[in-house]
C-alpha cells in the first residue's frame, strides 16, 4: 500500500475527467473544443495571464480559472480539451521587486541629498542617487530681532545657522513708546496738592503720580513736597539732623533704616501640614512695620511624609511572554500619585486547548492562544487518520481496472490517500466479466493522465498512467517538481518605534520559515523634552558649548543633538573659580565700599550673595529652589533673596546659582535691592550700551557705582 499524505482536494477530482476522455469510466466526453471545468461540468474556464514571481511572492503561470466554483487549471499537454490542477507556480525572483517606496532627502546648503528607492516588501534597497548641494535651500534659519527704541532703530535679521549666510535684514523705525533699560523715568521736582511729575531720560512726557506719605509724616517720600499751605521745603535744604537718620526722618519710623536692618516684626499667619512630598511650613505673614512687606516661611526640613501605597490592584495585563504588574493610589488623601509594580511569578500559562494546527505531513501542534506574538506551541503529536470522510469528491472505488483511492482525515483537518490495489479479474473463458478484457492481454501503460498530487518538498508526487489498448490505469510517483507543501503562520513580533509589525510563516512539508512585515505599523518615536550634554565652561578666548539632545521616550533613541555655543570670556577679565572660598557663608563681613571683590564674570548666587553680605548677613531661611539644597555654600543668601523678592528664579523650582550672571539679571537683581532699600535705582553708567542677553564682565564696575551713589 501507498500512503499519500496532504493531497489537495481538487486534484483527485481531475481523475474523474481524464478517465471520462480515455473512456475509463464511460462512454460520455467532454464536447470538442470545449473549456469545461470537470467539477461543474460547464464551459466556465477563463484564462488567466502569467503573474511572475517577486522578492517576497510566488508567480504563478498562465492558467484558467472557473468562473463558478473558483478552481484553477492549466492545460494537460498530453490530452487535448482536459484540464487539470492545481495550476503551475513561479519561484520568486529576487529582483523583481513590484513594490516600492521612493524617499526623498532635500539637499540643503550644507549637505547633499539623496533619493532612495526601497522595496516595501523585502526592504532592500533597490537604488540611491545622491543630490547635489542646493546653495538656496537653508532649512536651519535663525531670526534675530533688535527692538527699536525711543533714540534708536532696530532690525529683523533673519540668517542660515548651517552656513551664515544672511537670507534677509529689515530695518525698524524708532518707537518712539519703547523706552529701554538706559531711557530711565525719574521723579520730577514740580508738583502741587495733588501730586508730582515723571519725566524721562530721553525727554519723553511723564505722568503725574500721587504723593506718598508714610505713616505719620506730612511730607511726600517722594518729592518732599509738605502738606502745609505753606510753600514746600525744598528737598535739597539742609535738615536739623537732630533725632534724624541719614534720609531725615524719625529712625524709628523709617523705613528704609528698617529695611537695612533686616529687623522684622513677623506675624503668624498659619500652618501647612506636610504631605508626600513637601515638608510642613509654618508661615509668618508681613511685617507689622508701616510700608515694610517683609514675610517668612519656615520649612521644616525632613518632615515630609512620603507616599504611602498599600492597596495594589492587579492590571490584568500578565500575559505568557511576561509577568503581570499591579497599580495602588497613595493613600494619603489629596495625592493622587500612583505606583505601578511587577507581580514576580505572575507569567500565565500558556493555552494549548484552542485548534490543532499540522505542524508537518507527521504531527499536528497547537499554538498558544494567551499573548499576541508568542509563537510557543505545545508538543508535537502524531497525526490519526481515524475520521472517514464520506462522499469524498477525490475518492474513487478500486477495479479490476483502476486503482483505487480512500480519504480519511485527521482531526485536526489533513486528509490523508490511501492508494488501494486493483482487483483481480474475473475471468471466464478466458474474459473478465467485470470489464470484458482477456487473459492473455498485457498492458503497456504509455498514456500519461492526470496529477493525483504534484510533488511537494515532503513527498513525490503521483500521476496516473493508462493502457492506451484496454484503458486500465496505474499510479506513477515522480519528482520533476518539488514545492513547498504549504506555509501557516507560526509567530507574530509587535510593532515598535522603527520597525513594522512581524509576522513569521512555516512549511508544514519541511519546517522552512520566512519572515514578512505589515507596512505602516512602526509606531514612530515619542519625543522627550531636551536634556543639556556634555557642558564645558567658557574660557578667557575660548568659547564653551554644550549639546542639546532629545531622545525617544519610548526606546530611549537619540533623535537629535543640536551643538550650542557659550561665549568666550574676555581677555581682560578675571573669571571666578567656582571652587575658590565663597564670599559668604552666613557670617557677618564688613565690606570696604571702595574694594569690590567681584572682579570680572560672577555667578548668579555670587552677585545675589554680595548683596546678603551688604546687608550684614542677616538671619534668613533656605530658599524653595530644588536646585539650591541646604548644604548648598550660598543657600542662606540665596534664600534672603528669595524672601525679600530680590532673587527670582528662572523657574518655579530652579534658580541655576552656578550659571554666570547677565546684564539683564544684574539689572533686575539690583533694581529690586533698591526697592528692598526703599531708595532709586540709579542710572548706571557700567551698564549702558551692554546687550542684556551678554554675561555681565563688569560686575566689581557695576556693583561699585551702584553702592557708590548710595554712599
Amino acid at each position: 500500500m501507498m500512503y499519500l499524505k496532504n493531497v489537495g482536494k481538487r486534484a483527485l477530482a481531475l481523475v474523474l475527467a481524464l478517465m471520462m476522455c480515455v473512456g475509463m469510466l464511460g462512454t460520455t466526453a467532454f464536447a470538442a473544443d470545449g473549456r469545461y471545468c470537470p467539477f461543474c461540468v460547464k464551459n466556465s474556464l477563463a484564462y488567466v495571464a502569467e503573474v511572475p514571481g517577486t522578492c517576497s511572492a510566488e508567480g504563478v503561470k498562465a492558467h484558467y480559472e472557473c468562473t463558478l466554483c473558483g478552481r484553477n487549471f492549466h492545460r494537460n499537454s498530453g490530452i487535448p480539451n482536459v484540464y487539470v490542477g492545481p495550476v503551475d507556480r513561479l519561484s520568486k525572483d529576487p529582483n523583481n521587486h513590484a513594490n516600492t517606496e521612493t524617499v526623498t532627502v532635500a539637499a540643503t546648503c550644507v549637505n547633499v541629498g539623496s533619493e532612495t528607492v526601497t522595496c516595501k516588501d523585502c526592504g532592500k534597497k533597490v537604488s540611491e542617487t545622491t543630490l547635489q548641494i542646493d546653495p538656496a535651500n537653508h532649512v536651519h534659519t535663525e531670526t534675530v530681532t533688535v527692538a527699536a527704541t525711543c533714540l534708536n532703530q532696530g532690525s529683523v535679521t533673519v540668517t542660515c545657522a548651517d552656513c551664515g549666510d544672511e537670507i534677509s535684514s529689515t530695518t525698524l523705525g524708532v518707537d518712539s513708546s519703547n523706552h529701554d533699560a538706559a531711557c530711565t523715568v525719574k521723579n520730577d521736582r514740580e508738583f502741587d496738592a495733588d501730586g508730582h511729575w515723571t519725566v524721562r531720560t530721553c525727554g519723553a512726557t511723564g505722568t503725574k503720580e500721587p504723593h506718598l506719605y508714610l505713616p505719620g509724616e506730612t511730607v511726600c517720600n517722594v518729592c518732599g513736597y509738605k502738606k502745609t499751605t505753606e510753600p514746600p521745603v525744598d528737598p535739597t535744604e539742609p535738615v536739623d539732623p537732630t533725632d534724624k537718620c541719614e534720609h531725615g526722618k524719625n529712625p524709628a519710623e523709617c523705613l528704609a533704616c528698617h529695611m537695612a536692618l533686616g529687623k522684622h516684626n513677623y506675624q503668624y499667619y498659619n500652618d501647612t501640614e506636610a504631605t508626600c512630598t513637601e515638608d510642613a511650613v509654618c508661615k509668618w505673614d508681613n511685617c507689622s512695620f508701616p510700608g515694610c512687606n517683609a514675610s517668612y516661611d519656615q520649612v521644616f526640613e525632613g518632615t515630609k511624609l512620603g507616599h504611602s501605597f498599600t492597596n495594589y490592584v492587579p492590571n490584568n495585563d500578565a500575559t505568557c511572554m511576561k509577568d503581570g504588574t499591579e497599580t495602588a493610589t497613595c493613600d494619603r488623601e489629596g495625592c493622587g500619585a500612583t505606583d505601578t509594580r511587577t507581580v514576580a511569578g505572575s507569567k500565565l500559562e500558556h493555552d494549548f486547548s484552542g485548534k490543532l494546527v499540522p505542524l508537518n505531513l507527521d504531527e499536528h501542534v497547537v499554538y498558544c492562544a494567551n499573548s499576541y506574538g508568542c509563537g510557543t506551541h505545545s508538543e508535537p503529536v502524531a497525526h490519526s487518520f481515524d475520521i472517514t470522510v464520506g462522499g469524498h469528491p477525490n475518492a474513487v472505488q478500486a477495479t479490476c481496472q483502476h486503482m483505487g483511492i480512500e480519504v480519511t482525515q485527521c482531526k485536526c483537518g489533513l486528509e490523508h490517500y490511501e492508494v488501494i490495489e486493483k482487483l483481480d479479474h474475473n475471468y471466464v473463458d478466458g474474459k473478465c466479466t467485470m470489464c470484458g478484457k482477456y487473459a492473455d492481454h498485457e498492458c503497456s501503460f504509455t498514456v500519461e493522465g492526470a496529477v493525483i498530487r504534484e510533488a511537494t518538498c515532503a513527498q513525490k508526487g503521483l500521476k496516473w498512467y493508462s493502457c492506451g489498448v484496454c484503458g486500465s490505469s496505474t499510479a506513477v510517483e515522480y519528482e520533476d517538481w518539488k514545492n513547498h507543501a504549504g506555509y501557516h503562520e507560526s509567530a507574530r513580533v509587535a510593532a515598535t518605534c522603527e520597525d513594522d509589525e512581524k509576522v513569521s510563516f512555516v512549511c508544514v512539508g519541511c519546517g522552512d520559515t520566512y519572515d514578512t512585515t505589515i507596512p505602516g505599523t512602526a509606531t514612530g518615536h515619542t519625543p522627550n523634552d531636551p536634556v543639556e550634554e556634555n557642558r564645558v565652561a567658557p574660557q578667557i578666548g575660548v568659547p564653551g558649548s554644550y549639546d542639546s539632545v532629545v531622545y525617544c521616550d519610548v526606546c530611549g533613541k537619540e533623535l537629535s543633538r543640536t551643538p550650542n555655543t557659550i561665549p568666550a570670556l574676555f581677555d581682560d577679565q578675571v573669571y571666578i573659580d567656582d571652587t575658590d572660598t565663597p564670599l559668604g557663608g552666613g557670617d557677618e563681613v564688613e565690606l570696604d565700599d571702595n574694594a569690590i571683590p567681584l572682579a570680572g564674570p560672577v555667578t548668579r548666587a555670587e552677585f545675589v550673595d554680595y548683596l546678603y553680605r551688604r546687608e550684614g548677613s542677616p538671619e534668613a531661611g533656605l530658599s524653595t529652589f530644588e536646585d539650591v539644597p541646604a548644604d548648598h555654600e550660598y543657600a542662606y543668601a540665596i534664600g534672603w533673596g528669595q524672601a525679600n523678592d530680590i532673587a527670582y528664579g528662572v523657574s518655579a523650582t530652579e534658580f541655576l546659582p552656578d550659571e554666570l550672571v547677565t546684564v539683564e539679571q544684574a539689572k533686575l537683581f539690583l533694581s529690586r535691592y533698591a526697592k528692598l532699600k526703599g531708595i532709586e535705582m540709579p542710572e548706571l553708567a557700567a551698564l549702558v550700551g551692554l546687550d542684556d542677553q551678554d554675561y555681565a564682565m563688569n560686575c566689581d564696575e557695576i556693583l561699585g557705582e551702584f553702592f557708590g551713589s548710595d554712599e
